[in-house]
């Protein structure tokens, strides 16, 4: 348990943010990270985001990262990190903002640079672990398909499910012309024993 303070005022630490795609609920493996990392604290939204694009994460930390671990604080986590962002952003010269590139077209040009420097033999190493054609039968299949199908949407947190599902109905199927009728909802998993239901509760909506 930490020492009672003097006073409630902000008490910035620096030091290094680990990064990764599964949530930490036990007190000695908290412990025993920053011993191997010096990091100070842990976040799983962002990981792999600084793999397709340079970016400065901002987030804001609300638990212990151990079997206390809840989302009493998050709100005002929440508010804490937006609160920096927009502090941060009256900084940076307007002219300096305008001119910088949009992060879907620094995404492309990541990606066209990681294509370009594949040689073929990178290309068939990397074809030799491809065992379903997934483009050729999920999404397609899904979509030319007459029945009442459901498109399931998965990958390791910050990789831009949400951003992805959100084009697709708002850029793509509401557009469409035929007269299939697309149902669709959001859930987001959490610490509550009640999970279940909500998710069933979404579907049902």
């Amino acid at each position: 348990m930490r020492d009672l303070r003097d006073d409630s005022d902000p008490l910035p630490h620096y030091g290094v943010i680990a990064s990764d795609n599964k949530v930490i609920k036990h007190g000695e493996t908290r412990e025993q990270l920053p011993l191997r990392t010096s990091a100070l604290c842990f976040e799983i939204e962002a990981a792999g985001l600084m793999l397709d694009f340079p970016c400065i994460i901002i987030r804001g930390i609300c638990d212990y990262a151990d079997s206390h671990k809840n989302k009493a604080w998050q709100g005002y986590a929440a508010l804490v990190a937006a609160a920096y962002t927009k502090e941060l952003l009256e900084y940076i010269p307007v002219r300096q903002v305008s001119q910088e590139g949009l992060a879907v077209d620094m995404c492309k040009h990541h990606r066209e640079k990681l294509a370009f420097v594949r040689t073929e033999k990178h290309n068939r190493c990397h074809q030799t672990f491809k065992t379903s054609p997934y483009e050729d039968i999920e999404y397609t299949c899904w979509l030319e398909s007459s029945a009442n199908d459901l498109l399931w949407v998965t990958a390791d947190p910050g990789c831009g499910k949400s951003v992805l599902s959100r084009s697709l109905v708002e850029d793509f199927l509401k557009d469409s012309t035929s007269d299939v009728t697309v149902c669709y909802f959001f859930f987001k998993d959490s610490d509550k024993p009640d999970r279940l239901n909500k998710a069933l509760c979404s579907v049902l909506h």
